[in-house]
């Protein structure tokens, strides 16, 4: 029985000895990554891999990796100390007591992320396939509106426009009484309010670029929008939402332009945008404040 006995203390004592060391491993898995992408990106991590509820998970993810190490380094090295000799005086009796204190709140933390664990790792794991996915579906800066929907995302792409027209939801593009930059700035100001969006291009007249992220996993939609003028001096307003990875969208990009066409439509109702007529008299490559 004895034997017995020591024998399953020590295996306790080895996986107490074998958590701290993964934890930290876990910990600065978190960091490096986190760092590195900070690093390679213009916006931060935040705005590049996470979206919306990212920037919160994120957090979270860092913090429980820090706190982790923290605990596993404070543990690891005050065991391995000698016991505190007796407290001599005022401040001996201070650093005793906050040495015990400390160790205290290591192995209460120890306990926590041994009770979440699974959890941490599987959401470790949802961690790195988010950046995975960014990495895969890196950002290509569009210079023109695209002439159609690709043949191999014709199940995740919606196109309202006047030449080949793709999943238009009964769409058609809107032929407004407004001048072409105020158009465009209402584009640019819709886009700039949504929570996963982020513009890549908007310096161009008449177009604009944006980069659209879904809530959990992330996958990005590329959002293009034109802004013309017909021969009736009439805004042209067309729209392309399309998926990066993957063929089908669940109708996600199409439902995205059905929103903004029809925000758009009740803007020009409510008289946001002004009457005027349109004219593409700026030089090419005029920009856009």
């Amino acid at each position: 029985m004895e034997a017995e006995g020591s024998t399953l203390l020590g295996g306790n004592e080895q996986r107490q000895q074998l958590n701290p060391r993964l934890w930290m491993f876990l910990g600065c898995s978190y960091v490096v990554i986190g760092k590195c992408w900070h690093l390679g990106s213009r916006r931060g991590l935040v705005n590049v891999v996470l979206a919306a509820l990212w920037h919160f998970w994120l957090g979270v993810a860092l913090g429980f990796g820090v706190a982790k190490m923290g605990t596993s380094l404070c543990g690891m090295t005050l065991a391995a100390r000698p016991p505190p000799p007796p407290a001599r005086g005022c401040f001996g009796w201070l650093k005793n007591l906050g040495r015990r204190v400390l160790m205290w709140g290591a192995s209460k933390m120890q306990q926590l992320f041994y009770f979440f664990r699974w959890a941490i790792y599987l959401y470790g794991l949802v961690v790195l396939l988010q950046v995975v996915i960014h990495m895969a579906s890196p950002d290509y800066r569009w210079a023109t509106f695209p002439n159609e929907c690709p043949e191999d995302k014709l199940l995740g792409c919606s196109r309202i426009a006047e030449s080949n027209p793709h999943n238009t939801r009964h769409l058609q593009p809107l032929h407004l009484n407004a001048q072409l930059d105020t158009v465009q700035s209402w584009a640019k100001a819709w886009v700039q309010a949504q929570a996963q969006a982020t513009l890549l291009r908007d310096s161009r007249r008449g177009f604009l670029h944006a980069r659209c992220l879904t809530m959990f996993w992330g996958l990005a939609d590329d959002l293009f929008i034109s802004v013309r003028c017909d021969k009736q001096r009439r805004a042209v307003v067309e729209v392309q939402s399309q998926l990066r990875l993957g063929r089908s969208d669940f109708s996600v990009n199409a439902r995205r332009n059905e929103r903004f066409m029809l925000e758009l439509s009740r803007a020009v109702q409510e008289g946001q945008l002004g009457e005027g007529e349109c004219v593409e008299g700026y030089a090419a490559g005029a920009t856009i404040g």
